[in-house]
Formats: structure tokens, sequence, C-alpha cells
């Protein structure tokens, strides 16, 4: 018996071994396929982080060129456009935002900054830009006013339909570094910002990346898995074109994307370790071995039991039910035998199905009454009950696919393949093994959505993707629709005109070199490349790039696989710059310029030989910048420029410049302008330097003089006003430690002198004066002139107050004085107003009008004496009344000055915006002497308006409370009153309509002046001038100040009622949580921080606050989010999911309900509601 038992054994043996090599080839294959769609899936994700973050790039910028947009308007709207307001304006927006300096440019170049530099820019590539109506990006390049690198984002003034002007935005090169995320792949990915060729604009590393200067230096010619990938990159680069790449470095493996910017040619890379993927790799596989394991020890103990049976086969008959249950409880899947009824109901079901559904026999019995049917997923019962009644119609097979809900809630996807049989009392039964198909299902899917996504990715490329057969006539298998776009031909018109011969669209004379080329290189290799002329449908005839790949199919079939580009652009621009070195070879000929080229390796020059024509000396050539250096022919103070500039220009920097003075002959010096621009190799190495040398001595030494001249005061020969701000400024940046003191003088009665003893007798005054003040204070001090009889001094490195008082003093004691003229004694003495910094203001702005408001109490006290800055000071009288109320002019010059700033300080520093309106109003109000201003708004609808704001002047009535409800529709067709610009005036209100006599006649108006207020396009109001004592004519003044108003208050007035309709909501909100009687909270997405919390969830967790996170303090009091997170659930366009969770921390039990929404600060955010449940419904949901 056991010589019959061998070859058995030996034989099951022999099965099992098969079996066991069959697994490892599975799991092993699997592993590879998994490894595989990881990296594809990562490669995807890199994509998306890419996409991210230059999307965030163009956001934040678009952002800046909004602000500079929207002051261009502004600035538009100006008779000036580098008026004093244009220059505090921008000093002001500044500071609000990213930007380091703004500028406003005239046509002719000239740049006024809002630091007081002024500097020309007409070569600039981002003024040309600008001037010719489009906003642009510069590339990096250096600042003229403090050597940094810089980014500049200009955008034209229009005036009337025409640009008037450019206003640019300076913004700081490393402020991109901070534009950049790397909230993905666990913060284990690079970011950079480069330019075509290669260059560093920004990036952003992990802690264990070094920083770059060259994108290129990731890679060199060994460590990329593709054949010169390098190369790919810059061809892809030069063509704007994506793409990823797997590259080695320090011993580790990485993954690339990289994609345009869209912003002038910059790219942006991000890069993350492969190391990341290996990781789930290992994960997923060390399940895949364990499970395996179990298939093998589950089929050992089959073959085992198989063998058992061999050897006992006279126990077959007794034990054949058990060995049926045994088989079916240990089959991958379920068995089960239903009765053919109504319900399916079943008489049999194995161990393995009760695994698969996670319920028990009782369960079955309790919950479904052994009802089959009962578990099947209600979307797809009747889909099941039609293929049972068709398939049983045709024959006892069944085979179909359907959705059951499981005992913890999930949904799987069940393969049931059942035939129909009578059991042993001969009733109708089907029975049939279950498969759980759920993986299967997903995968498919995702191949379907891959298949569709690759089929998108294919029509959207710019360019042709082709498949053809490998002939002279290129049949074609399979074109894309961008091929299609490039050639004008439908697939039908293909079709029909030229039997989908692709060879007749290459033109005629080009065919028989594109059939030879083509056939010449896949002798060599499977790849091809060419250039060709294609003529379109319409008759045009364009340049492509054809490059492709021979592919064999597993049935031997041989195709072409091509890919096509349109390079028509790309040739055109080839002969134009042909053409371009023809004439740079003719103008260097002709050129006055000294020419040099610079070897950086062998340190030679050679010069142009119009050298010794201008210096009559020969140059020095060989070991080139080591001679310069110890020779004399560079100035020695000048020598450190030329030094920086070879430093820079042989470390790599594209382009550099300085002014340096030359030796023309023994003693002699002059200015020259050296310009540099360094030359690349193939590596990215600099290789050579190539610049010119222009004679700019003239040039140079008159902008000295004209600068000078700029800055001085030509009576006193003092700063003027620009030049002493320029200073001050300069000085109270640099370092906001520093002490100081700012003082702002005014003659006392110098108008008596200058009417009696005439303008030159004043002209002799103010000279002396001059020099007086330059003796009375230091060198070091900033001495000017700033108006008529006004000087301006800034006194540094002061910091005791008694010490400043001394010199406040001194100074009026010095200046009482009288002159004799006319026989009479005229006197003159000094008002000092003082601005202490840093303690009275940060900038020099805050400071100027501080001191003068000093200076304005000074007066107030009766002249000849001193008075410190003090907040107690009357602001509103100051505005009002500044400047002797005589001088008409130089009170609207104030005003005009201070205005704008003093409306911005008001509404912002003021905690409470009505008082701040109210306040506006007056002010403005009382330096106009109107009757009445005033605001109306409109209700949601426009329908209505209400007057919400109110000044009145001394003797004038209040209206406020009677127009608390005005209907347009009773005012006629009021809102034609209102002029393009948005204004309404009238001198006589007797000229106007009915209607809006009606309303205005009983205010005791005669005349008025109104301006909308906009949000938007759409009207929401108006603020307005009445005039109740004559027949008023509104002057341009007048009109310009409420319009600038109406649009300052608008903004303002509109973003309250918005924020008190938010909030209002939210109050609503938040007392309709706190009174249910379930959990509620809000959660930040992207933080888990806590937004709210409702009464119920504080009753349960009162140790719990706003702010804490949510995981933390309410769930399970661990340091990361739970597991089972119901906000990982929801995915995109699903806005709710339900669930089921044990909270650890409270021992309870709840149903969970989550919902998306917008919180009132704009936060992604999700609310929770949760509700415990008692222990039945526990196990019922468990």
């Amino acid at each position: 018996m056991m010589n019959r038992l061998k070859p058995r054994i030996l034989g099951i043996s022999i099965l099992f071994i098969i079996i066991i090599i069959l697994t490892c080839g599975a799991v092993f294959k699997f592993k590879f396929k998994l490894d595989n769609k990881l990296k594809e899936t990562t490669h995807t994700y890199l994509s998306e982080f890419t996409e991210h973050n230059i999307i965030n790039l163009k956001t934040r910028l678009s952002g800046q060129f909004d602000m500079l947009e929207s002051i261009a308007n502004f600035i538009g709207n100006l008779n000036n456009i580098n008026d004093e307001m244009v220059i505090d304006l921008m000093d002001s927006d500044v500071k609000r935002s990213s930007l380091i300096r703004m500028t406003i440019s005239t046509l002719d170049g000239e740049c006024y900054s809002n630091d007081g530099i002024t500097h020309n820019v007409q070569d600039r590539d981002y003024f040309k830009k600008a001037k010719n109506g489009e906003k642009n990006i510069s590339e990096p390049l250096k600042s003229i006013v403090n050597n940094k690198e810089i980014i500049v984002l200009s955008t034209p003034v229009y005036k009337s339909g025409k640009i008037v002007g450019v206003l640019s935005g300076i913004y700081d090169s490393k402020k991109l570094n901070e534009l950049l995320g790397l909230s993905a792949f666990d913060e284990k990915a690079d970011v950079f910002v480069a330019k075509k060729n290669g260059d560093i604009i920004a990036q952003k590393t992990n802690k264990n990346s070094k920083t770059i200067s060259c994108i290129f230096q990731l890679f060199d010619k060994d460590n990329c898995d593709e054949v010169d990938c390098l190369k790919t990159i810059k061809e892809n680069m030069k063509n704007d074109k994506s793409g990823y790449f797997n590259y080695n470095l320090d011993n580790e493996k990485f993954m690339l994307n990289y994609q345009p910017l869209g912003v002038n040619d910059w790219y942006v890379f991000s890069v993350v370790p492969n190391k990341i993927v290996s990781i789930q790799s290992d994960n997923i596989s060390y399940d895949v071995y364990i499970f395996a394991l179990e298939i093998l020890l589950v089929i050992l103990i089959f073959i085992i039991y198989i063998a058992c049976i061999i050897n006992n086969n006279t126990k077959i008959i007794i034990n054949e039910k058990e060995k049926f249950k045994v088989l079916t409880d240990n089959i991958l899947g379920g068995v089960k035998t239903c009765l053919k009824d109504e319900y399916m109901t079943m008489t049999y079901v194995s161990q393995g199905f009760l695994e698969l559904t996670g319920y028990s026999c009782e369960d079955l019995n309790k919950i479904f009454k052994n009802r089959f049917k009962d578990m099947i997923y209600k979307d797809d019962l009747d889909k099941f009950n039609c293929i049972i009644l068709n398939q049983l119609a045709k024959q006892d097979k069944i085979e179909v696919e359907y959705r059951i809900v499981r005992k913890d809630g999930s949904i799987i996807w069940i393969l049931e393949r059942s035939k129909s049989i009578n059991d042993n009392k001969g009733s109708e039964c089907i029975q049939g093994v279950l498969t759980d198909i759920t993986e299967l299902k997903k995968i498919q899917e995702e191949l379907d959505s891959k298949r569709f996504e690759i089929q998108a990715i294919n029509d959207s490329i710019v360019g042709g993707i082709v498949i053809t057969e490998i002939n002279d006539d290129f049949d074609s298998i399979y074109l894309n629709e961008g091929y299609l776009n490039m050639i004008g031909y439908t697939r039908k018109q293909l079709k029909d005109e030229l039997n989908n011969k692709l060879i007749k669209l290459i033109f005629k004379d080009d065919r028989t070199e594109l059939i030879n080329s083509i056939n010449k290189q896949l002798k060599l290799s499977d790849t091809f490349a060419s250039e060709q002329r294609v003529e379109k449908r319409d008759g045009t005839i364009i340049w492509i790039l054809l490059k492709g790949r021979k592919i064999i199919y597993d049935n031997g079939k041989s195709v072409l696989c091509c890919v096509i580009v349109d390079i028509t652009s790309a040739k055109l621009l080839e002969q134009e710059l042909k053409k371009s070195e023809e004439r740079h070879e003719i103008i260097l000929k002709q050129t006055q310029n000294i020419i040099i080229e610079w070897d950086i390796e062998k340190d030679k020059m050679n010069i142009s030989p119009n050298w010794y024509n201008k210096f009559k000396y020969d140059p020095i050539t060989e070991n080139a910048t080591k001679n310069i250096i110890k020779s004399v022919d560079i100035y020695h103070d000048d020598m450190d420029k030329f030094i920086s500039l070879i430093k820079l220009t042989s470390q790599g920097s594209e382009y550099e410049e300085c002014e340096i003075r030359l030796r023309t002959r023994d003693t002699i010096y002059a200015w020259f302008s050296i310009k540099a621009t360094t030359l690349f190799d193939n590596n990215g190495k600099p290789y050579k330097v190539v610049g010119s040398l222009t004679d700019i001595d003239e040039s140079k030494r008159e902008a000295e003089k004209l600068k000078e001249r700029a800055e001085k005061d030509p009576l006193t020969d003092l700063y003027n006003k620009k030049a002493s701000q320029s200073l001050i400024e300069e000085y109270i940046t640099l370092d906001k430690k520093r002490k100081g003191a700012l003082m702002i003088i005014d003659i006392d009665d110098f108008k008596g002198i200058n009417d009696n003893l005439g303008h030159l007798y004043g002209d002799a005054v103010l000279s002396e004066v001059a020099n007086d003040l330059t003796n009375l204070f230091r060198a070091t001090d900033i001495v000017g002139r700033i108006g008529g009889d006004e000087f301006i001094v800034f006194i540094k490195d002061i910091s005791k107050t008694r010490d400043i008082i001394n010199k406040a003093e001194e100074l009026v004691k010095t200046f009482e004085r009288s002159f004799l003229g006319k026989g009479r004694n005229y006197k003159i003495s000094l008002s000092v107003g003082i601005a202490k910094f840093p303690q009275d203001g940060m900038d020099y702005m805050t400071l100027f009008r501080n001191a003068d408001m000093a200076l304005y109490s000074a007066k107030e006290k009766g002249k000849n004496c001193y008075t410190l800055y003090d907040k107690k000071i009357d602001k509103v009288q100051y505005i009002t009344n500044t400047r002797s109320a005589g001088d008409s002019d130089n009170v609207e010059m104030s005003f005009k000055e201070h205005i704008t700033n003093y409306i911005f300080d008001i509404l912002y520093e003021s905690s409470d915006i009505e008082v701040a309106v109210n306040l506006i109003l007056s002010i403005v109000g009382k330096h106009f002497n109107v009757s009445r201003m005033y605001i109306f708004e409109n209700s949601d609808d426009n329908r209505v308006c209400k007057n919400t704001f109110e000044w009145c002047n001394e003797g004038i009535t209040s209206e406020i409370n009677n127009l608390k409800n005005i209907c347009y529709k009773d005012l006629g067709n009021y809102l034609l009153n209102f002029n393009a610009d948005g204004l309404f005036y009238c001198n006589d209100i007797e000229n106007l309509g009915s209607d809006v006599k009606k309303v205005l006649k009983p205010q005791g108006i005669r005349s008025i002046l109104q301006c909308k207020i906009l949000e938007g396009n759409e009207f929401r109001g108006f603020i307005g001038f009445d005039e109740c004592s004559y027949n008023r004519m509104w002057t341009n003044d007048e009109v310009n100040t409420l319009t600038f108003i109406s649009k300052t208050l608008s903004m303002f007035l509109l973003k309250m009622r918005i924020q008190s309709k938010l909030e209002e909501s939210l109050t609503i909100q938040k007392s309709v949580m706190d009174n249910m009687d379930i959990w509620a909270y809000v959660v930040d997405r992207n933080t888990y921080e806590l937004l709210f919390i409702n009464k119920k969830m504080l009753e349960s967790a009162p140790n719990t606050h706003v702010g804490d996170l949510c995981y933390k303090a309410i769930w399970n009091n661990q340091d990361k989010p739970c597991k089972k997170c119901p906000m990982i659930y929801l995915k995109d366009g699903d806005d709710t999911y339900k669930s089921f969770m044990r909270n650890k921390k409270f021992e309870v039990q709840a149903n969970i309900t989550t919902t998306t929404l917008k919180w009132f600060d704009g936060k992604d955010a999700c609310l929770i509601f949760g509700s415990e449940v008692t222990s039945i419904e526990a196990e019922e949901n468990t």
C-alpha cells in the first residue's frame, strides 16, 4: 500500500512546489507593478504640487499688479503724475505691501521714487514695455539705487485714454522664496524657480537640501536614468514644455517635475526623494507577502487534507458532509445556497461567506430573516433581479456582479457564479460562490480614468502625436486633435482628400528627402528626427520638427510613433538672428566704443584697436586681471568696483556694469562705463566675458553739477525741500534705534519786510538767516529751506529733551532782531515746531506733520517761541486753519498736502468707523465752509436710500432724522443727474425737476454737489455738499476733493456694512448651534484647529477651547489626527459624510455627520455634528 501511495505523494509534493513557485512569481510581479504604479501616482502628485506653486506665485504677483493698477488709475486723474501727493500715496502703499519701493516715471524715463530718489530708467526693458501699454514683470536685475537684486512690476498710467507715465513696484527677489510651499510630501520636497538658462531666481528647500545657484547643478552626464536628460530638459524648456525625470544625487534617488511658470521664461522645478515611494511600496509588499504565505498555508493544509483522504478512503462517504463544509470554509470568498423564491431565502452559508459580510448566522436570521436580497445594496437590486431572470430563462448557470452592505456599513463589490440545482428534498435552489472583487473594481475604475486622462492629454498637447504604418506613404493609424489643428484638416477631410496618406502633407520638394532620412536613421537605431515643411489645407507652408520611434507590437507588427511640433516661429527667429548677427558685426566696425573679450580660464583679454586712439598707451592683455589690479590704470577709489565686476561675472552673473575712472594720460583720469555680459559653455560654466567701454566723462561731470544744483536752494545754498526730505529719510530708515529731532522754523512777520522794504531786501534777510542757521548747527545736521520763509532742521543723535529745548531757546534768542527801513523798525523773530524721533513718528511724513502741528501751536501762542509736539494739539483745528488766515494759497496747499494722509490715519487708527467718518465730514465741511455735508446709503435692493451721516455748519438745521426712507421712484430719474464721472452739481436748484425740488427746498438748499458711491459698477449711494446761503459755483478743488473722499469713504463704508452682515449671520449660526441638543463644532480642514464649539460640546468637554487641536482635545488625546477622521473621507464634490466613531477620551460612541463650509474669515472648514448612541445602536453600527 505504501508503494502505491508514494507516486501520489510525490505528485502532490511536485504540485505543491509548482504552486509555491507560481505564487512567488505572482507576488514578485505584483511588487513590480505596484512600484511602477506608485511611481506614476507620485509623478502625478508631484506635477500637481508644481502646478499649485505656479498658481500661488501667479496669484500673489497678480495681487501686486491689481494694487499698482488701482494706484495708476488714481494717479491718472491728477494734473501732475509726480505731484508730492503721488509720492506720499506711493510711500503709504509701499508700507502696506510687500514692495520695497514704488516709482512713477515720466515718458522720458525720469523716475521718482517714494523715498525721494530720482534716476532715469528709459533704457530699462520693463519701462519700454509699460510705455508701450504692456504691463510686465522684469527679469531679476540689479537696483540702480542700492545694487540689490530686484524684480520690477510695471504698468502704464493712462490719462484720458493716453499713456502719461509708468508706475513701477520694486519687489525684493528674495521675497519670491516665501511664496513657494513645501507642505506636500511631508515637507521633504524642494521647489525652485529658474530661468531657461538654469539660473535660480527663487528656491525653498527642506532642511537637509543644499542651496544651489543653477538648477542644472542637480544633473551630470551619469546621474540620470535617461540618456542625455540634461539636454532633454534644456530642449523642453526651450520649447516651453513640461516634463519629469529620475536622477541620482549623493547616492540618493530623486524625482523631478518641471513646468513653465507663464511669467517671462521662468520655470518651476519640484524635487522629491524616491524613498517616499519605497516606504509605501515596502509597507504594501509586506502585507502581500503575509497574505501569500497564508494562501500557501491554506493550500498546504488542503493538500495535507487530500493526502489524509487518500490514506483513509474508507471514511470518504461517512465524512462527505464534513469535507464539503471544510472546503467551503476555506475557499477564497463565500458559498451560499438559496431557495428559488421571492427573497432568495438562504438555507446554507459558509464560514467564508460570514467573514466576507461580517455577519454571524444569528445576525442573518435576526436582521434579514435569512433573506439574501435584503443584503444587496438597494441601488443594485433591480439590476440583480433582471440579470437573474434573464440568465435563468436561457440556462441554469448565473454570473452577476453587484454590491452588498457589510455589517460595518462598508459597501463591497461581489462576483457571484451560481448554478440552479435541486436539493435532497427536490426543492429548486441556487448554489454559488461569492468573490470579493472590490479591489478589482477600483483598479478598473482607475484604469478607465487614466485611459481618459491620457486621451485628454494627447488631445490637449500643443503639437501633434501621430502613429503611422512603416511605408513610403506613412498611412495614418492614429492622430491626436493637436496635429489635426496644426494642419487644418478634420479626420473626414484627411480621409476623403488624402486617403490618410500623411506623405501628401509634406511639401512636395521635401518628400524624398524625408523618406531617405527616416530609413537611414532607422537602420542605425529605433529613433529618428527631422525638420520638414508641411502644406496646410489652406495652402499655408509651416515648418515642423518631427521626432519618432519605431515600435514593435507583441504580434510582430511595426509602426512609427511620432511627436510633431510647429517650429515655424523658431525658424523665422533663426533667420532674424542671422540677420541680427550680420548687423551686429557692421555696428562693431562702426562704433566708437571699445570692445573687450576676456577669456576667464586663461585670464587673457582681447581689446579692439581703438583703445590706443583713446588712451595713447597699450592695454594690459596677459594675466589681465592680476596686472590691471596692480597697475595705476584704474583710479584707486574705483578699484573695488572693477574687482567686484570681475568676481561676479567669473562666478556666473549674466550681466554686470559699473562706472570707473581710467587713466587717459599720465595723471589724468576720465569716467568710463563698463557693460559686461557673461557667456556660458554647455555645462553652464562661464568661460568668456564680452563687454564694451564707453566714455561718459563729460556727461558724468555734468550730472554731478546738476545733482548739486538740484539739491541746493539757489538763494540760501541750503538743501531744498526734496533733498532735505531724502536725507532725513535716509537717516531715520538706516537705524530705528538712533535718536533725533525735527524742527520746522517759520520767520514771524517776514511779510512786512517783503512788502515794505522790497523782495531784494527780503532775500538778503533770508540769506542772513540761512547763514546763521548753518553756523548754529553742526555740519552733520541737516539744514534746508522748504518754502518762502520756512526752514527745516534735523538734529542728529540727540536724545535728551533738555538738550533739544536748550537748542530751541538758543535758536529763538539768536533771531530776535529788527531791520530799519523807510523810517521805521521792522522786527522779526522765529516760531519753531519740534517733533522727536522716534517718539513722535517713525517716518518722515509723520514727523513733518507733527512738527508742523507744533509750529501751528507756537504761532497760536503768540509767535517768537518754540513748541514740542503733543498729542493734545487739536488736529481738526490744525487742518482747517493751517498757516495764517490771510495766506489763502498756503491754506489750500496745506490742506491738499495733508487731507489724504489724515483721512487714512483717521480711518485706520479709529476703532469706531462711524466716529471717524463724522470727524472727516467735519474737517472737510469746515475747510470748504459749506452748509451741510452728508452721506446717503442705499438699501440692499437699491430702491431706497437713507441719510446715515451728516455734518452741519453753525446755524444750519440737521435733516438726518427726516431723510431715513427716501424712495428713488419718488425722485423721478434721479440717477440721470449724475454725469459720466459720477458727479451731480447744480448752483441753482430752481433749474432741477419738480420731483427733486420737492425734497430739496424744505431743507433750505440753494446749491448742491454730490458724488456717487460705487461698489464695482453698482450704484450704492452718494456723498454730497449743500449750500443754503447763496447760489454757489463749485470749484474744481471742491469737486476733486469730494470725488477723492467719496472713493475713499465708500471703500471703508462698504467694508463696514459687509462685515456687519457677516457678523450678524455668524451670530445667528452660532446661536442655532448653541441651542442644538447634539455636539457641534467647527474644525479648520488644514490645521485641525477648533474654530467654534457649541454649548452641548462644552458640557461634555469643559476644558476645550477654540484654537485647540480637535483630535487632541475631543477624541483620542494623541499627537496625530484620528485614523478614521471623517474629514479625510470627504472627496472632491462631496459636501457631507456620515460615519460611526468611538470616542476613547470620553468613552462614548457616536454617529457623526461632517459637512464642508467656508468659515466667516474664508478658511476651509468642516462643521461636525455628533450624537451619542445607545449600546444597541452601537452594536448595529459595529
